[in-house]
């Protein structure tokens, strides 16, 4: 194995080890367990946790959130999510009135976007309490699934192509040695062939010399 060789083999394994963390790390970040959220809002007029309107709620896709609704007035109060936010979710809560009487409503956010969530009470022909101001926003972060693929099949492609690097290294590393091997093989049989002549020489020489020595005797 070359030098050369060598070296392209230490740097795949380097470069495969920090691709493969690094998409461990993202894989880790982007497909996070859903997580259960929870959260106390407090109802007044017209707001929700004593302010016009209400704070944003902002949760990951696949999480279940869990809402404390707290009355804070002496006037009916709900929270709801439906089509109407407008958003693809079926959610309302009890009504609730009277300084801290309480109810509960839970949701498991599985379509991303960004809704409104809303208070529905009101009269017929009446300003509504949402009219008056009382919502917010749900915000659902989409897991980047596609992002993530593209990220995986990115990688595999450099692993793939840092493969067919090394194979190309080694065909060529054998093609040389089977070279080599072929020369020797020649070498070889040359070396032989003249070890024979050699010897033939020698062979030829002595039986020249010996006839010579018998004639002069």
């Amino acid at each position: 194995m070359t030098s050369k060789l060598a070296s392209l083999l230490t740097i795949m394994a380097v470069l495969t080890t920090v691709l493969t963390a690094n998409g461990y790390s993202q894989v880790q970040a982007q497909q996070a367990s859903p997580q259960v959220r929870q959260m106390a809002l407090y109802m007044v007029r017209f707001g929700y946790n004593g302010t016009q309107g209400g704070p944003d709620i902002v949760v990951n896709q696949g999480d279940t959130v869990r809402l404390t609704l707290i009355s804070n007035d002496t006037v009916n109060h709900d929270w709801v999510l439906d089509a109407s936010s407008p958003s693809p979710y079926n959610v309302k809560s009890a009504r609730i009135r009277n300084v801290g009487n309480t109810t509960t409503v839970e949701l498991v956010a599985n379509f991303p976007g960004t809704f409104k969530y809303y208070c529905s009470v009101g009269a017929p022909g009446m300003t509504t309490h949402r009219q008056r101001g009382m919502e917010g926003n749900f915000i659902v972060n989409a897991l980047p699934s596609a992002d993530l693929s593209a990220q995986v099949k990115t990688l595999d492609d450099q692993v793939q192509s840092l493969v067919s690097s090394v194979n190309d290294q080694m065909s060529q590393q054998k093609a040389a040695l089977d070279t080599l091997s072929s020369q020797i093989s020649v070498l070889l049989a040359l070396s032989a062939a003249a070890i024979i002549l050699s010897i033939v020489a020698i062979a030829l020489s002595i039986s020249a010399s010996r006839k010579k020595t018998d004639r002069v005797s």
